[in-house]
């Protein structure tokens, strides 16, 4: 039973990857084109079946990250941006140190 959950979890983070790679790509289009991409251009920029962005594409206008125009060439609009946290970097040691003489675990 929990390898069942673990392959949730990363069938479900897969996805996610794969709708901010969309969304993503969606953004980068418009601000080089000035136009949504087409479908097929998503398509061929993920390499995924037009079915599998068809969903993505759902699920990312179900979580408010655009707007779809039914029935309208190119008819994608980003409402809102994906949020990118800033990772912190962890302090390694520099040569010849010791590891506790460069972090303070106070």
């Amino acid at each position: 039973m929990p390898e069942q959950g673990r392959f949730n979890f990363y069938h479900d983070y897969a996805r996610h990857l794969d709708e901010m790679e969309i969304l993503s790509f969606i953004i980068a289009y418009h601000n080089e084109e000035g136009v949504a991409p087409t479908l097929r251009e998503m398509c061929n920029e993920v390499h995924r079946s037009r079915g599998y962005v068809c969903e993505r594409l759902a699920v990312l206008a179900a979580k408010g990250f655009i707007r779809r125009a039914p029935g309208v060439h190119r008819g994608i609009q980003v409402l809102k941006y994906p949020v990118v946290e800033k990772r912190t970097e962890v302090p390694y040691p520099s040569e010849g140190k010791e590891a506790s003489s460069d972090i303070d675990f106070a």
